[in-house]
């Protein structure tokens, strides 16, 4: 909401992302892994399935070919956006471990200062192509001097964690992490950006002597009327609500059978019968006419909209502009 509210349509947790040292680590980590098998030594199990992982996600990201055999497992149901996440996670375990073994086993590290300076440097000479790359191709996207700062921090925390200076690198790296996220997951801020914005205010003013339910046509403001204590047939439904939707006409039970965000579209016929489609793995559309008996017949009094409506049933009562969108509040006559 806080992005959409301030020129920016995105998901909070899609929007920031982990910083990934895995796969910069992942050559060091093969030559040491080698290391222990040429001298007989017992590999690192956990470190040997976090790097398989880590090579399964890869290969479905950029291996096209690969993509059936990522069915196995369920990465074609992952949004790409969630499967970095994913990434995420297993780059801190993979980082951890790493760290792990090698205060458990001080031989396992036998990179030379020299080799680990080379490394390093050719850790930045690859920071520094991507980053000017995105420059070149997105212009305003990051600036040149942005590209050149953001490039510095990974192949100094590379340089440390091989030279064994583990504190100084896990410092060093949430605080490049903290730096390039903060404003992107502001935490200080609060429930102030959901119940303290014209769009709350007026949803409830207008709701005040009513238990009538609101539905929404965004996932941006889909959970917005629960959020401020009001009724609401739009949300992220945690579990299946089968009872609910199965009143829909022709709708699939395989489609709606799951956890769901669930927002509603209106036809441009205004008694147009309802009709329940999968949009997306965990988003449900259902589409309706804003006059048909459905709406009624479950308890809706109030629309949250983006979009013009029109229909001899609706009032419209307020419209909300803001910098990035406008929003239109109908009211269903009884």
């Amino acid at each position: 909401m806080q992005y959409h509210m301030q020129g920016i349509a995105s998901n909070q947790s899609e929007t920031s992302s982990f910083l990934l040292l895995s796969p910069l680590l992942i050559i060091p980590i093969l030559l040491l892994m080698y290391k222990d098998w040429r001298e007989g030594h017992k590999i690192d199990r956990l470190l040997a399935v976090l790097l398989i992982c880590f090579a399964i996600f890869m290969l479905h990201l950029f291996v096209p070919a690969f993509t059936p055999l990522a069915k196995v497992f369920l990465l074609d149901k992952v949004p790409t956006a969630r499967l970095l996440i994913g990434m995420g996670l297993l780059n801190i375990f993979m980082v951890v471990t790493l760290i792990r073994r090698a205060e458990k086993q001080p031989s396992f590290y036998w990179f030379s200062g020299k080799l680990i300076t080379a490394y390093a440097a050719a850790v930045l000479v690859l920071e520094l192509g991507i980053n000017l790359y995105i420059h070149h191709t997105t212009g305003t996207f990051v600036g040149v001097y942005r590209a050149v700062a953001f490039a510095l921090p990974l192949p100094i925390i590379v340089y440390l964690l091989l030279r064994r200076r583990f504190t100084i690198a896990a410092v060093l790296y949430f605080a490049f992490s903290f730096f390039i996220s903060f404003r992107v997951n502001p935490l200080y801020r609060g429930l102030d950006i959901i119940t303290n914005n014209p769009v709350s205010q007026a949803m409830v003013q207008i709701s005040k002597g009513s238990d009538m339910r609101w539905v929404s046509d965004s996932v941006v403001t889909e959970n917005l009327a629960a959020a401020n204590g009001l009724r609401s047939l739009s949300g992220v439904y945690y579990y299946p609500q089968n009872s609910l939707w199965s009143t829909i006409p022709q709708a699939n039970y395989t489609d709606y059978n799951r956890y769901a965000h669930v927002t509603f579209g209106f036809s441009a016929s205004p008694t147009a019968p309802p009709r329940l489609k999968l949009a997306v793995q965990d988003q449900i559309r259902i589409t309706t006419g804003v006059c048909n008996s459905y709406l009624k017949q479950e308890h809706v009094g109030f629309v949250l909209t983006s979009q013009h409506l029109a229909g001899d049933c609706i009032l419209h009562t307020t419209s909300i502009k803001l910098p990035a969108a406008s929003f239109y509040i109908y009211k269903l006559r009884s």
